[in-house]
C-alpha cells in the first residue's frame, strides 16, 4: 500500500477551509440588490452665508496679577486666608506683628490731643484780646500742633503697613508661611490673580494678517470642557513678525465669570475674520467619509448615487460644499450609512426614522 505524503494530506484541509472564506468574498463583492428597497430622509442643497475663520492654538494668561509683598520687615501675625482663596479688594489678608506700631499710634494721638487742646485754648484767649497770649506764642502752638498731626499720620501710616490688603479683587495662590514666621520687605508672599477676565494668546500667519482687525470675536475652546465653548474679543495684534516662525502674536480679552476658565490653559482659538455669502450648504450629518475624501448620496430617480464634494466651513449643524452639488440637489440626510452607488431608495417623510 502507497504511503500517502504529507502535503497530499494538508491539501484537502486547505481546500475545505478556504472555500468558505471564497464564498464570504464573493457574497462581498457581488452587486446590490436593487430591488431591496432602503428607508432614507433627503433634504435639498441651499445657499447660506458662512463665517470665515481662522484657526490657532495658544494658551490663556492673567489680564491682571501681581506678587503681593510687605513693604516693611516683621514677624506674621495673622493670615486671614486659606491658598486658592477668592478675595475682593482692600481686604486684609495678611497681618504682620502690630503692637509697636499701635503703641506708637496710642502716643502720637495723645501727643495731637494735647497739642489741639492748647491751641484751641490759645486761640480763644487771643480772639478775646487778652494780651496774656501773644500772636507769636498762637504761631508756635500752631506749628506744634500741625507737627503732631504729621507724627499721627506717619505712626498711622507705619500701622497700616503692617496690614497687608489686596490691590484687587482676585484668587489668591499658594501661601507658604505661618504666623510667626519672620520676612523681609519685598518677600514674595503670595500671586494674586484676577481670573474675572483672561488674554488668549496665539499666533496667525504672516498671510493672514490682511483679514485680522481689532474687535473681531473668537471662539475659544479647552480641554477641560469639551463641550463648552467661550468667546472673545481681539484687543491687540503685533506689529511685527517673527523672524523664525513668520507670525504676529494675537490677543484676545476672554470674558470668565464663572471661573472655568484658567491662566496657562492650553486652547484652540477660532478668530472670525470674515464671512462667505449664498454658498452652497448641506447638513452636516448628510456627510460621510472613505479614502477618497468626503462624499453625499443624491438622489436620482429614487436611486442613490454616490458624489465626492469638497467642504469648506463646518458651523451651526451645516456643512459648506465648494464643488461637487449644486443649488436644489436632493440628497440622503438620514439613512446613508446603509447605502451603496445605485441603491433603491423609500424616501421617508422629514424626521420619521428609517
Amino acid at each position: 500500500m502507497k504511503k500517502r505524503t504529507a502535503l497530499q494530506f494538508i491539501l484537502p484541509a486547505l481546500v475545505v477551509v478556504t472555500l468558505p472564506y471564497i464564498a464570504l468574498s464573493a457574497q462581498k463583492g457581488s452587486k446590490i440588490d436593487s430591488s431591496q428597497s432602503i428607508n432614507v430622509e433627503v433634504g435639498t442643497v441651499t445657499e447660506q452665508d458662512f463665517p470665515q475663520y481662522i484657526e490657532s492654538l495658544g494658551s490663556l494668561s492673567a489680564v491682571k496679577t501681581v506678587s503681593i509683598s510687605s513693604v516693611v520687615d516683621g514677624q506674621i501675625s495673622k493670615v486671614f486666608f486659606s491658598n486658592g482663596q477668592s478675595v475682593v479688594k482692600d481686604s486684609i489678608m495678611i497681618e504682620l506683628d502690630t503692637r509697636l506700631a499701635e503703641a506708637s499710634l496710642q502716643k502720637a494721638q495723645t501727643t495731637y490731643d494735647a497739642e489741639k487742646q492748647k491751641y484751641d485754648r490759645y486761640e480763644k484767649l487771643n480772639s478775646e484780646a487778652i494780651t496774656a497770649i501773644s500772636q507769636q506764642a498762637l504761631d508756635d502752638q500752631h506749628v506744634a500742633l500741625e507737627t503732631a498731626q504729621q507724627e499721627l499720620v506717619i505712626a498711622q501710616t507705619q500701622l497700616d503697613q503692617l496690614k497687608i490688603k489686596s490691590p484687587f479683587a482676585g484668587v489668591l495662590g499658594e501661601f507658604k508661611f505661618i504666623p510667626g514666621d519672620y520676612v523681609s520687605a519685598g518677600t514674595n508672599l503670595v500671586q494674586l490673580v484676577d481670573i474675572t477676565q483672561l488674554l488668549a494668546n496665539y499666533n496667525i500667519p504672516q498671510d493672514s494678517l490682511p483679514l485680522l482687525k481689532q474687535g473681531q470675536t473668537v471662539d475659544i475652546q479647552v480641554g477641560a470642557y469639551p463641550d463648552k465653548k467661550f468667546y472673545g474679543t481681539v484687543n491687540y495684534i503685533s506689529s511685527e513678525i517673527s523672524v523664525t516662525t513668520r507670525e504676529a502674536s494675537v490677543q484676545a480679552l476672554a470674558p470668565n465669570p464663572d471661573g472655568l476658565l484658567k491662566p496657562g490653559m492650553f486652547i484652540n482659538a477660532k478668530q472670525k475674520v470674515g464671512e462667505d455669502k449664498n454658498v452652497l450648504a448641506v447638513p452636516d450629518q448628510s456627510v460621510l467619509a472613505d479614502l477618497k475624501g468626503y462624499y453625499v448620496y443624491r438622489v436620482i430617480d429614487n436611486k442613490a448615487s454616490k458624489a465626492y464634494i469638497k467642504l469648506g466651513t463646518r458651523e451651526g449643524g451645516l456643512a459648506q460644499v465648494n464643488s461637487g452639488l449644486k443649488k436644489g440637489d436632493t440628497i440622503v440626510t438620514v439613512g446613508q450609512q446603509k447605502l451603496q452607488d445605485g441603491s433603491a431608495l423609500t424616501i421617508l417623510p422629514s424626521s420619521s426614522k428609517s
